[in-house]
């Protein structure tokens, strides 16, 4: 027989479908005039995390229904009847809800919301022998796929393995092994003592051309597979939710989230699925902070450093990478996105021990003592004029006016004087430039870089205005940001400054020196 390389293209496998529908005989109990519901349900869900559940009700409280349907669950509903269960038997297992649910309905049919379900399949307690949980990604593109042939055998791949005959020729078989190696592309690292591997559908590309153009907002495009271990919980496998998919979407820019998850055993069997949706976001290009290159790491090595950091076990820095994603978004308002900038910095300023700053041991003695005493003064000044005040609602105010003269020294932790502290304990040399130049540099309304900040930072958070340097402060505190949390995940390699990535330039975290110019951080 002739030779063909098509042969042995990888077929893709059938295992995974992005649309789950369970139909069946269902029961919803209830609290209240009505206690059961009885009827055909049908539940489906989508992979962009949205969902349609539906009974059509064949009786309530075993009294069937007759053929006018002259029992209304509107009725029902004016009752305050609430309902506290929702189980559907299919023919392949038990659909259950897990959470609170509501309810809405007309004549004999019933649609049901809630947040959090589960499917566990028809195998017996003594026959489970879970093995592998399956996240599938949504709105994940990265290039940084790599040729791996360690999961060839997996039970759990997009494509089936190639087989390729012992009879070809040498060349036949360097042709064949070629054309089957493009279904051996993945990203792989090491989560909880096992290794994860994360592989693109078989239609990635149109799937990615359709989030691209906003053909489709949501889509999931790759699978990631590992080993359950000790996440056999459902508590434990939503951990994945905080650790990886945070990880995910700070390494690609863009909020990476998952419709469900699933559990199969060592054959590839499904066990069970757990329909809780994360980050059901519509996609949006955001900052990629590194390029996956020869100056970079592999998406697979930035993964096992930073799931090797200490600080990845505590879940404020998978509420900072989140910050860093939504302000780095594109199509995110400068005042939305220095919101989020503002905010992570907050998190991070308080988990890294810089609270309040007392302006009193900044200074010297003898400035502090010089300064005290022109505070002091100015109070009883503002005292006398309290006095001559008739009313005593302005009295009030004037004395308290002169009461926070004495609060002068203290500076919040949400403010310029915080992300400076910080940047500093991160050896990041950007207070320096920015002093140097403001001190050479007066600014027109004598503010300095901290106070600058913190001027930005009231209005952004109040929603109070808008400035010319709103821009230049926001790539500026986003970069900052973003090579403080690589620090932080023990990043060591070249990432990319959204200040220049017009020039599309990568540096070292250190970049900045005392003698950078402020123009390279974006400044005029």
């Amino acid at each position: 027989m002739k030779f063909n390389p098509e042969d042995y293209r990888p077929k893709p496998t059938s295992w995974f479908k992005t649309k789950i529908v369970y139909e069946g005989e269902g029961l919803a109990k209830f609290e209240g005039l009505i206690s059961i519901l009885k009827g055909y349900v049908k539940v489906t869900f989508y992979e962009n995390g949205k969902y349609h559940a539906e009974m059509e009700v064949d009786s309530i409280d075993n009294v069937v229904l007759s053929a006018s349907g002259m029992n209304t669950i509107t009725e029902i509903s004016s009752k305050n009847t609430k309902c506290t269960n929702l189980e559907v038997q299919t023919k392949d297992g038990s659909f259950k809800v897990r959470s609170s649910i509501d309810y809405s309905g007309f004549i004999n049919k019933v649609k049901f919301i809630f947040v959090n379900s589960v499917f566990d399949a028809n195998i017996s307690i003594n026959e489970i022998n879970e093995k592998y949980w399956v996240a599938p990604l949504s709105n994940f593109l990265s290039d940084a796929f790599e040729y791996s042939e360690s999961l060839g055998d997996h039970p759990l791949r997009v494509y089936e393995k190639t087989e390729i005959p012992e009879d070809l020729t040498e060349e036949e078989r360097a042709v064949a092994r070629l054309v089957a190696s493009s279904g051996l592309s993945f990203i792989l690292f090491n989560h909880k003592g096992s290794t994860v591997s994360i592989e693109r559908l078989a239609d990635y590309k149109e799937r990615e051309e359709f989030l691209k153009k906003r053909q489709k907002n949501i889509l999931v495009t790759s699978i990631m597979v590992g080993i359950l271990n000790d996440l056999k919980s459902e508590i434990r496998l939503e951990d994945l939710g905080a650790e990886l998919i945070p990880l995910l979407s700070f390494a690609t820019g863009s909020l990476v989230g998952y419709p469900w998850l699933e559990c199969y055993d060592e054959k590839g069997g499904l066990t069970r699925r757990l329909h809780k949706s994360v980050n059901r976001q519509d996609y949006q290009k955001g900052h990629q902070p590194f390029e996956c290159n020869r100056l970079s790491p592999s998406l697979g090595e930035f993964l096992n450093v930073a799931l090797s950091a200490d600080v990845i076990k505590r879940r404020y820095i998978s509420q900072v990478m989140s910050y860093v994603v939504l302000a780095g978004l594109n199509e995110f308002r400068i005042d939305e996105a220095l919101k989020n900038i503002f905010l992570a910095f907050e998190i991070l300023c308080k988990n890294n021990n810089i609270g309040n700053v007392d302006m009193k041991t900044e200074l010297k003695l003898e400035y502090f003592e010089e300064i005290q005493e022109i505070i002091t003064f100015a109070q009883e000044e503002i005292k006398d004029i309290s006095k001559k005040a008739n009313e005593n609602e302005q009295k009030q105010k004037i004395l308290e006016i002169s009461s926070r003269l004495g609060s002068l020294w203290k500076k919040s932790d949400k403010n310029g004087w915080a992300i400076a502290s910080l940047s500093q304990k991160f050896k990041l040399n950007d207070v320096e430039v920015m002093d140097i130049h403001y001190t050479s540099n007066p600014r027109s309304d004598g503010k300095s870089w901290r106070g600058l900040l913190s001027y930005c930072r009231g209005m952004v958070m109040h929603e109070t205005g808008y400035f010319p340097e709103m821009l230049v402060v926001r790539e500026h505190l986003y970069d900052l940001l973003v090579r403080i949390t690589l620090k932080i995940l023990n990043y060591r390699w070249k990432y990319i400054p959204i200040i220049h990535k017009n020039e599309y330039k990568e540096r070292d975290l250190d970049w900045v020196t005392p003698k950078t110019s402020i123009q390279l951080l974006g400044y005029d």
